[in-house]
């Protein structure tokens, strides 16, 4: 998690360049994923993976697998009702 930054205190061009640069690859990452998540084939699969696999490097595989089952036993709690 990001901190707040002071928005009083000037920011150094170094700085500005790497936020820029971040945003720029996110901005692409982002566009990536969703090429993937709207297009035929496997595509779909893959970016699932991709997604679980950031999901397990943030929070830790015993969460994110507590996390993928209730979000599972909720569908199937709906679907059941």
């Amino acid at each position: 998690m990001q901190s707040r930054r002071d928005v009083t205190t000037p920011v150094s061009d170094t700085e500005l360049i790497s936020w820029l640069t971040d945003a720029g690859h996110a901005a692409a990452r982002h566009r990536r994923m969703h090429a993937l998540s709207t297009g035929a084939g496997m595509g779909k699969y893959l970016a699932i993976a991709i997604r679980l696999r950031d999901k397990v490097r943030e929070i830790g595989l015993a969460r994110t697998a507590a996390l993928a089952w209730s979000i599972v036993r909720a569908r199937l709690t709906r679907a059941a009702s």
